[in-house]
């Protein structure tokens, strides 16, 4: 076996080549700022790349380019949505910035980009479109996130504006009741083939909480409710939105915190941070629109 870098081979013990190693952290931690920086600059040229670019080019396997150029954009993205939405002065950045790998690659170019960062630019991009046009404007917009789920009917006055077809894991909140304590007593010989046991009970309730796989399927948001549109077998919930007291947003979910006593809490998990942070934003908005 050999070093991917400089074709120095490894003996039985030794599978890296420390030095290279560190010449590829280097180099990939370069590649990732400057991708960052220029893209948000909007001064990312690729016939006029920097020298250290090109060395790193040289010297990196194509799989770390890929991953330094792909984590460089990731991050350039999430300094955007920032402040929760995407405007046009950001979309011309991300236009010209494509536009730019374009003429490189014009057939490769989802090798320098990645899913989960076009997929918050367009959720961005519909987040500022909702608080600065209005919903109707926002539908204009083409993205299939704003069209309805056939399997929604929509009540009167009643409006449609999200829904991820992405896979979700949902489970309620149950409070449950359970009790605790102990007994004491004694027994007592009355005769010889005779004998009683006094005994008394003392307990009292505990309540606990637990929550309880409701199964998979897709979300939906309207103006009045919130859908989880259950797959196969796994049945369906739906919230009015007033119950909603709070949401949480965690790593890679939600959680909707209700005033129901039979239901005060709704966590949907997704396996991505990209739809629990578009769904949250919309729940804020939903109501208003």
């Amino acid at each position: 076996m050999k070093c991917p870098y400089c074709g120095v081979k490894f003996n039985f013990w030794v599978n890296s080549h420390p030095k290279c190693e560190q010449k590829k952290s280097k180099y990939q931690f370069f590649i990732l700022n400057y991708i960052s920086d220029n893209f948000l600059a909007g001064t990312f040229k690729i016939n006029n790349l920097p020298q250290d670019f090109l060395d790193a080019e040289n010297f990196l396997t194509s799989a770390d380019m890929t991953a330094a150029i792909q984590v460089g954009f990731d991050n350039a993205v999430n300094k955007m949505i920032e402040d929760n939405e995407i405007d046009q002065r950001e979309i011309g950045l991300w236009e010209k910035y494509s536009d730019e790998w374009h003429k490189a690659m014009p057939n490769g170019i989802s090798n320098v980009l990645t899913p989960e960062g076009c997929r918050k630019i367009m959720y961005g991009h519909i987040l500022n479109i909702l608080r600065t046009e209005g919903l109707e404007a926002a539908r204009k917009l083409g993205y299939q996130f704003m069209k309805p789920n056939s399997e929604i009917m929509l009540s009167k006055n009643e409006e449609f504006i999200y829904r991820s077809d992405k896979p979700w894991r949902a489970s309620i909140l149950s409070i449950k009741t359970k009790y605790k304590g102990h007994s004491t007593g004694a027994s007592y010989q009355l005769t010889k083939n005779t004998r009683i046991r006094h005994s008394q009970h003392r307990g009292r309730p505990v309540q606990y909480e637990e929550w309880q796989s409701v199964g998979y399927g897709e979300i939906a948001i309207t103006n009045k409710y919130f859908y989880f549109l259950g797959s196969a077998n796994h049945k369906d919930l739906k919230e009015r939105l007033s119950s909603v007291s709070s949401v949480e947003t965690l790593d890679a979910g939600i959680i909707l915190n209700t005033n129901l006593k039979t239901r005060p809490a709704i966590m949907l998990t997704a396996s991505d941070d990209s739809d629990p942070w578009m769904a949250s934003n919309i729940l804020t908005l939903a109501q208003s629109l």
